[in-house]
């Protein structure tokens, strides 16, 4: 129908929108700097893991590929080995 296709998005839609584009370049931005901030302690192993694992939950939570796998293997054992540490 040529009427709803021309119709213009709601204003709180697009602000919506607006927002959460603007949320996820905040979120790439944090994601550059942590990745890109080389760890120089065991601490500092286990807070990019516990980033990893907020990450992962909240970005893939049914990912299966081996890389992803591996990289959750790791974050759990840091995180583990934080937790006997405490």
């Amino acid at each position: 129908d040529l009427k709803t296709r021309d119709r213009k998005k709601p204003r709180r839609l697009v602000t919506a929108h607006r927002k959460r584009d603007q949320a996820c370049g905040r979120m790439n931005e944090l994601e550059e700097r942590i990745t890109e901030t080389p760890a120089t302690s065991i601490a500092g192993m286990i807070a990019k893991a516990r980033c990893a694992k907020a990450y992962d939950a909240n970005c893939y939570p049914d990912c299966d590929d081996p890389l992803s796998m591996f990289s959750a293997s790791i974050v759990r054992d840091l995180l583990a080995m934080a937790q006997v540490q405490s």
